[in-house]
């Protein structure tokens, strides 16, 4: 799939989603809007946890390591800025 179509898919299933899970909450104030807030991040949580296309509980597997922390901190020639770009 294509970058721009994944990108669009996305946003298209997020406010969907959120349409869904947002319809019933509007008449929510105060304390019950946060419980319900925090209980949809749980929710969100635990099926993201056990879906097993993502890999479960261990994440992502089979992630080719390019470099680690400490290379990652080093200068690179190429770009100078780079540490204060993403710092």
């Amino acid at each position: 799939m294509a970058f721009p179509v994944a990108i669009l898919a996305g946003g298209v299933t997020a406010g969907l989603l959120g349409a869904l899970i947002g319809l019933p909450t509007l008449r929510l104030r105060g304390d019950y809007l946060a419980i319900a807030t925090l209980g949809l991040g749980e929710i969100v949580r635990i099926v993201i946890i056990n879906v097993p296309y993502v890999g479960g509980a261990a994440g992502f597997k089979g992630i080719p390591h390019h470099t680690d922390f400490y290379l990652g901190l080093l200068p690179d020639a190429r770009h100078p800025l780079y540490h204060q770009e993403f710092l």
